[in-house]
């Protein structure tokens, strides 16, 4: 049976949906932020910043440009895959390339080995 229908007027419509985004207090890190919304997708064109950088920079406390990428990759060499928290893959049956948490690894397990299978 649905859970019943929700009476809300539209102002705590509106306050619900800015914290379910993180925009009202944003995350301590970019973990957080990550686990909070499941993943954020990676955009590698720069029109008037990259998505990503633009969709962080209001989640996280102190967010710069880049720090997504840092956080998955390190500063410099690569971050060891012991040590990342975070990884990017494609989202399942898309070209879209995005940051996942780390718990996303067995949920995506499935689709990563069907992937590897196909030709081309």
């Amino acid at each position: 049976m649905p859970a019943p229908a929700i009476d809300l007027d539209a102002i705590t419509a509106r306050r619900f949906q800015r914290r379910l985004l993180l925009l009202d207090e944003p995350r301590a890190t970019v973990d957080d932020a990550l686990v909070h919304h499941g993943y954020v997708q990676i955009d590698p064109i720069n029109v008037c910043g990259r998505m990503h950088d633009l969709i962080l920079r209001n989640r996280v406390a102190g967010y710069r440009e880049g720090d997504l990428l840092r956080f998955l990759h390190g500063d410099g060499p690569s971050r060891p895959a012991a040590t990342r928290t975070a990884f990017e893959h494609h989202l399942p049956d898309t070209g879209v390339l995005v940051a996942f948490p780390l718990e996303a690894w067995p949920h995506l397990l499935a689709a990563m080995r069907s992937r590897s299978r196909r030709r081309g």
